[in-house]
């Protein structure tokens, strides 16, 4: 059984053991600039805000949901200063960036493959690649299902 705390957590656990990200966080892309100020880069945001969720079975008897599908925006930053600009190309960030995530989701999918922790990994969509910050940080923002089963929930109480 699972519910998009047990996904978050899992999510942050990888990233914090993956020695190629040096900082994470669960918040919203607009704390990358006034919240999070002790994050270091290669950094990882699990967005907060832009998570949906899909109800994709029901138990028959009691009606509730038994599978859901939480869709949530993943993010990947590093920084692109002004000095680095001079000796490596954009394209070159991007996919140096692009291999983390790829490692990063890797681990993440081999965790929960067996579904043992109550969710797998569904499809995992490219968003953007972004020079942001004044042009001084680059971004990856992806798309990832989280397809989580749901056990042992109670239809609750009701007095009419």
């Amino acid at each position: 059984m699972a519910d998009i705390s047990d996904v978050v957590d899992e999510c942050l656990v990888v990233s914090t053991a993956f020695t190629e990200i040096s900082s994470d966080t669960y918040n919203e892309v607009g704390a990358v600039n006034f919240e999070d100020n002790d994050k270091v880069y290669p950094y990882f945001l699990f967005d907060k805000s832009n998570i949906s969720s899909v109800v994709d079975k029901y138990n028959k008897s009691t009606q509730l949901a038994s599978q859901v599908t939480y869709t949530a925006q993943l993010y990947f930053m590093n920084t692109y200063t002004e000095l680095e600009k001079t000796t490596v190309t954009l394209q070159t960030k991007q996919s140096d960036l692009i291999t983390i995530a790829n490692k990063y989701f890797a681990e993440l999918k081999t965790r929960t493959q067996s579904g043992s922790k109550g969710f797998i990994v569904g499809s995992i969509t490219f968003n953007a690649f972004d020079e942001v910050h004044n042009n001084r940080v680059v971004q990856l923002s992806y798309n990832v299902e989280f397809i989580t089963y749901i056990e042992n929930c109670s239809t609750g109480t009701f007095n009419y």
